[in-house]
């Protein structure tokens, strides 16, 4: 046998699990979401493989689920959500994770392992659990926010009740949240710069201030695209906090297009071919966004 041919058959073999996973959990899920979008799907659940292969075969609807989608007020709340929390938490983010790098950086070696394990650790935890000690924290009368602003004399507001603030609520949690993987990549970068590079910029005179600006800024350029394409995405596809901690409420103040998925889908029964479309709408939103960041980051640097 040859062994070429060999090689290639135990590669399969051991790659296969993953493959078949892969196909039946992401592969199989996005193609069937592309077809309930140009579907007519009214059934909360298929019972079988009968009236699986019945809707296989159903009429093509063409783009009724998506004017259905785009003539839903709520789509456009859900929207302007969703773009309101990304624009605030990635700036946010990835600003908090570079100063606090560039922080744990002057340290030592073990402290800055305690620095930076200690921002990364809540990234370990349950996103479910993290939002159900905030939803506590917020609560409007026995809340810990609350009885810390009580002591000092302030009335704790309504965090999660009132309308005009509940998005913000959300936007702390997820300020709280998001930072340590950030805090990670930034201090490895930065532990990656040539001494020799800041010493020649200290020779020349440079301050602290100016050698962090036109030594360290640049060379984490590819660290700080990175982040902010993969904080967009995660952004885009808010969803646990919003569900554990407000329910897209009060009204539809938190309400954002992963969780209006999720309304159209599993909670109003037979709107799943809108749900459905809402998705497509979001991913190609997603890459459009994407592919402007690469484009506008880019610049000089090289991959």
């Amino acid at each position: 046998m040859n062994p070429h041919k060999n090689e290639r058959f135990w590669a399969y073999a051991f790659l296969s699990p993953v493959l078949i996973l892969f196909g039946l959990f992401l592969l199989l899920p996005v193609l069937l979401a592309v077809l309930f979008a140009f579907k007519d799907i009214t059934v909360l659940r298929f019972q079988g493989a009968g009236d699986f292969l019945r809707f296989l075969f159903s009429d093509y609807v063409g783009w009724r689920n998506f004017s259905d989608a785009l003539d839903n007020p709520v789509f456009y709340t859900a929207l302007k959500n969703t773009f309101l929390y990304t624009a605030v938490m990635v700036p946010l983010s990835v600003s908090i994770s570079l100063v606090l790098a560039t922080l744990a950086s002057r340290l030592g070696r073990r402290l800055q392992r305690v620095f930076v394990s200690a921002y990364y650790l809540p990234g370990i935890f349950s996103a479910v659990v993290l939002a159900m000690v905030w939803r506590w924290l917020m609560e409007p009368d026995k809340g810990l926010l609350n009885l810390a602003l009580n002591l000092v004399g302030v009335d704790g507001p309504n965090w999660l009740g009132n309308p005009h603030l509940a998005i913000w609520s959300i936007v702390l949690v997820g300020a709280m949240y998001a930072p340590g993987f950030g805090v990670l990549l930034y201090t490895a970068a930065i532990g990656r710069i040539p001494i020799e590079m800041e010493e020649a910029v200290r020779m020349d005179g440079a301050n602290s201030l100016q050698r962090w600006i036109h030594i360290v800024l640049p060379v984490l350029k590819p660290t700080t695209l990175y982040l902010v394409v993969m904080n967009t995405i995660w952004s885009f596809q808010v969803f646990t906090s919003i569900y554990i901690m407000t329910r897209g409420g009060p009204g539809d103040s938190t309400m954002t297009l992963v969780y209006h998925i999720y309304d159209l889908a599993f909670e109003q029964a037979g709107r799943k071919g809108e749900a459905a479309a809402v998705a497509l709408i979001l991913v190609a939103m997603m890459a459009l966004v994407t592919a402007l960041q690469f484009r506008v980051m880019r610049s000089s640097t090289e991959y």
